[in-house]
This record gives C-alpha cells, sequence and structure tokens, in this order.
C-alpha cells in the first residue's frame, strides 16, 4: 500500500526540499510517526491517519525519535530541539542558538527568532531563504540513550548531549560532510557522513573515531548537494550489526 504523504505550501517550503514531503520516520507500539516540515502525523499499520500534531514550534522537521513518554524532535529552521507527549503537549525544549557553551565553542551570537512565521505569497521564498541563513546549528537528528539525550549538529560537524547541563560535545570531527542521521548502539555512536557517502563509528565516552566504513555509489566526482546522486541520508538499525542505509 502506498499513500501520498500531505503537503502544505507555507514559509517553510523552499525549492530545495524544505516542506517537499517525508522526513522523520519512526514505527513505536504499531504506531508510525511521520515528521513533515510542519506537523507530526500518525498512521496506523495499514497507513490509516490516526491523528496529527501541529504546534508553533515545528518548522523544517528532520529526523524524530519516539520512546515510551514521548517524541523528540529537531526543529531546524529555529535551532530547536522539542520533546511533545503523545497529544502534542511540549515536555521539554532546548533552544541552542542560546546555548552558552555552543556559542563560546563556535563564536555565534543568538539570533532572532520568529516562531510565527507569517510569509506573503509573492515573497515567502526570499524571507525564508534570509532566515535560513540564520541558522546556526542545523540540528537534524536526535537520539535519546540510557537516559541521555544527543543532538547532532550538522552545520558544527558536532554530536551534543543536551538533557544534563552544561551542554556537551561529545564528538566532533571536521571530516563529517553535513552528517545527517546518528544511532547509538553497543557503546558505539555512528554518523552518516552523507556527502562524503560513508559511515563513521565513534566511542561514545572518548569520541574516537574507531572505523569508517565506506558506503560509496555513485562517483564522487558528479556528486552534488541537495538530493543528487550518492545523497545519502535514512539510517536504521536492523538486528544484530545490520543497519539500512538510504540515498538518493
Amino acid at each position: 500500500k502506498r499513500i501520498p504523504i500531505p503537503i502544505e505550501i507555507n514559509a517553510f517550503w523552499s525549492k530545495r526540499g524544505g516542506n517537499r514531503g517525508g522526513r522523520g520516520l519512526v514505527l513505536h507500539k504499531d504506531v508510525l510517526y511521520l515528521a513533515t516540515a510542519i506537523s507530526l502525523i500518525k498512521y496506523d499499520l495499514d497507513l490509516n491517519k490516526v491523528g496529527e500534531i501541529n504546534h508553533k514550534y515545528l518548522a523544517g522537521l528532520h529526523e524524530i525519535f519516539v520512546e515510551n513518554d514521548g517524541i523528540w524532535v529537531t526543529s531546524t529552521s529555529h535551532d530547536l530541539i522539542v520533546k511533545y507527549d503523545f497529544d502534542g503537549n511540549v515536555l521539554f525544549e532546548w533552544w541552542g542558538s542560546d546555548c552558552k557553551v555552543l556559542q563560546n565553542l563556535f563564536s555565534y551570537q543568538p539570533r532572532k527568532l520568529s516562531i510565527n512565521l507569517k510569509f506573503d505569497k509573492d515573497n515567502y521564498m526570499k524571507k525564508y531563504e534570509n532566515y535560513a541563513k540564520q541558522i546556526r546549528l542545523h540540528l537534524n537528528a536526535i537520539v535519546s540513550h540510557n537516559g541521555h539525550v544527543y543532538a547532532l549538529a550538522s552545520k558544527r560537524k558536532a554530536l551534543i548531549r543536551i538533557s544534563s547541563l552544561p551542554e556537551k560535545i561529545i564528538i566532533q570531527d571536521d571530516e563529517l560532510e553535513s552528517p545527517h542521521n546518528t544511532i547509538i548502539h553497543n557503546n558505539s555512536v555512528i554518523i552518516n557522513s552523507t556527502a562524503n557517502q560513508c559511515l563513521k563509528i565513534y566511542d561514545l565516552q572518548t569520541g574516537e573515531n574507531v572505523k569508517t566504513i565506506n558506503t560509496l555509489v555513485y562517483n564522487k566526482k558528479s556528486l552534488e548537494q541537495f538530493a543528487k546522486s550518492g545523497w545519502q541520508r535514512g539510517l536504521a538499525y536492523i538486528r544484530d550489526n545490520i543497519f539500512l542505509l538510504g540515498t538518493s
């Protein structure tokens, strides 16, 4: 069975794919949670829609992480991490552009956020792109592990522990290129280094890169960003030491 993913043209659409369909996708207790750019949609196993969460914080969503008490969301456009309960109530919020630890480490200033962006029809593309240029971290993946929550800041090539203060940089690797997905498995961190077409595995405790797996599908000389050949996004744990990787 297949169904169309609902798309609403709004401030968070852009020609590079800001609202082109599904982003994060997680199956939890027989409910399929789908992140679009501006909402979380729930489906049953027959792909019937059974619910939806809409909230002003949801903007430019990427990956999500679902656990027993709620849904962790990366609101990329706002440099924001939010946890919602299954009814859409906010349980936790973390504003990356206001984080003093990251400001000092990466030398950026707080940004002026527009939580209720309403753009006119004729100029919304330009206004969205100007807003997107202010993104400090490009938060695009989130994972919870052993009581801690970790966010991937693609723009800073860093994995950040955000669940306890002060925040802590767990991994910072300049060899990561447009990283997207991350999984923590058996005390190892696996990060999808998208533009390099490889998986990088790190020790969770030390942050050391212990292994790199080449996942090259297309010749790198022809590789372009934004859903061209080889643009590698999507990573899921299957079983044992088997993982599923997606490439465009």
